[in-house]
């Protein structure tokens, strides 16, 4: 019998490719061009700067670096233009335990109903607003704005160890900042917000064909879990699941535990709330999942 044939080119550079993402989502093993950033841009001040390149964004290195393509990504100021470039020249993703966090609106469509389109359109902006402050400042990553909802990554290689104790804080940052933002009107605050946020391990990477409109996500049950859990939070009503709350180091002392049956999950899932009033019911979910 002849000698096993050797590995094809395409194929060994998919595995490198996935191995260099995996290491730049996880943090364990950033790509050489990334090494050779941080040992650069590490020495320039000042913060707040690039979580992966730690490239500047502030004077008076940080206007000149953006004129280079290092400037903050719109979707996630923790991420400049040139690590998102990175990641899309690469094209691939991997799969990595990272947090997750899902907030939308309860009973939206009574909200609606008792506005003009055009001020429902200014209440949800002014939400997507909060939300995606709320899930920045501690490094997170809005993902998508769906209908009345929003989806964040909370990513190792980007926040650090401690994802799960950021996605946490996001979400009670969001509960917080909703309850009287000036910018929300009189007559919705608080917002009727419910949060889930969960830990897991999902497909994490850009997905689109090369030279099309790309997009970098997160897919796979974990997904699901965190939307589901959002649409079982009752307004107001923050749902983290046991391995969230246990990634984060986090104890249950003021906290109030669920099992929950979510739709299309096979087992329960133990969850962790903010309230402890289980009357509450939540309003049925307006907005779909993530696919994945």
């Amino acid at each position: 019998m002849g000698a096993p044939k050797p590995e094809s080119e395409p194929a060994q550079a998919d595995q490198m490719a996935e191995e260099r993402v995996r290491g730049i989502l996880t943090g364990d093993h950033p790509s050489a061009p990334l090494r050779w950033m941080r040992r650069i841009f590490g020495h320039l001040p000042s913060d707040p700067r690039c979580q992966l390149c730690y490239a500047p964004y502030a004077a008076p290195f940080g206007p000149l670096l953006g004129r280079l393509g290092f400037g903050r990504w719109e979707k996630n100021p923790s991420l400049c233009g040139s690590c998102l470039r990175l990641l899309e020249r690469y094209h691939a993703g991997a799969e990595i335990e990272l947090s997750m966090l899902f907030a939308d609106l309860r009973g939206s469509t009574q909200l609606a109903a008792g506005m003009s389109a055009s001020a429902y359109s200014r209440l949800l902006n002014a939400f997507y607003a909060i939300a995606a402050q709320a899930v920045q400042a501690p490094g997170g990553h809005v993902d998508k704005y769906l209908g009345d909802g929003v989806f964040a990554l909370f990513i190792p290689g980007f926040v650090g160890s401690d994802h799960a104790a950021r996605a946490i804080d996001a979400a009670r940052g969001i509960l917080a900042q909703t309850s009287d933002a000036p910018s929300l009107p009189e007559s919705a605050r608080p917002l009727p917000v419910g949060v889930g946020v969960h830990t897991g391990t999902a497909y994490v990477g850009v997905l689109g064909r090369a030279g099309d409109l790309t997009d970098f996500t997160a897919l796979g049950d974990a997904v699901n879990i965190t939307e589901r859990l959002s649409s079982n939070a009752a307004a107001r009503e923050i749902l983290i699941s046991d391995a969230a709350l246990a990634a984060a180091g986090l104890a249950h002392d003021d906290l109030h535990r669920r099992e929950l049956r979510l739709k299309g999950v096979a087992d329960s899932v133990v969850a962790w709330s903010n309230s402890d009033d289980k009357s509450r019911t939540p309003a049925p979910a307006e907005v779909g999942p993530p696919k994945g």
